[in-house]
């Protein structure tokens, strides 16, 4: 399992900070972007499940930006256009939710950390608030998707949950290797 490295004053190392946090801030970026742009037409639970959404992903975005130690890394610039190109929305009313159903339950950043991290480092704070709202957002999302099967079939919203699981899967096992080169 991939873990992430630290160095004597038990900081996770910087350049492993800028490739994760650049991940993270990409895909809790597009999560507020779809939520805060589909719940501005969408009414009833599922627009205030995406407003709430949006806002904790914005929230969430702010702490990685101010807490990842950012290095200069030609592999995060080559690759960051490629998850934002698998970010952007889909047609149906489920994309955004099947989103962040995707991106909560692949995205696990807190195993990475090793226990000998220092508790008081910003970064370290960060992941745990990440994992923290990305948990307290699926219970909407699930929630959410199981009623609009009453209005859009079935297999279409199965379907567009899969894809971007499917979608984010890849993206994160990707940047997991990534942790591991030097």
């Amino acid at each position: 399992m991939t873990m992430l490295n630290l160095v004597a004053s038990g900081r996770v190392l910087p350049w492993q900070q800028a490739r994760l946090g650049a991940f993270l801030v990409s895909a809790y970026g597009a999560l507020a972007r779809l939520g805060a742009g589909q719940a501005a037409w969408l009414g009833g639970p599922a627009g205030v499940a995406l407003q709430a959404q949006g806002f904790a992903a914005a929230g969430l975005v702010a702490a990685l930006l101010r807490a990842t130690a950012w290095r200069p890394d030609p592999w995060v610039a080559m690759r960051l256009p490629i998850c934002e190109a698998t970010w952007l929305p889909r047609p149906g009313g489920a994309d955004a939710l099947a989103l962040g159903l995707a991106i909560g339950t692949v995205v696990r950043p807190m195993p990475l950390l090793p226990h000998e991290a220092r508790q008081d480092d910003a970064f370290a704070a960060a992941l745990l608030l990440a994992e923290a709202e990305a948990g307290r957002l699926l219970q909407p999302n699930l929630r959410l998707l199981k009623a609009m099967a009453a209005s859009t079939p079935r297999a279409e919203l199965e379907g567009a949950a899969e894809r971007r699981r499917d979608a984010v899967a890849a993206l994160w096992a990707e940047r997991l290797a990534a942790l591991d080169d030097a």
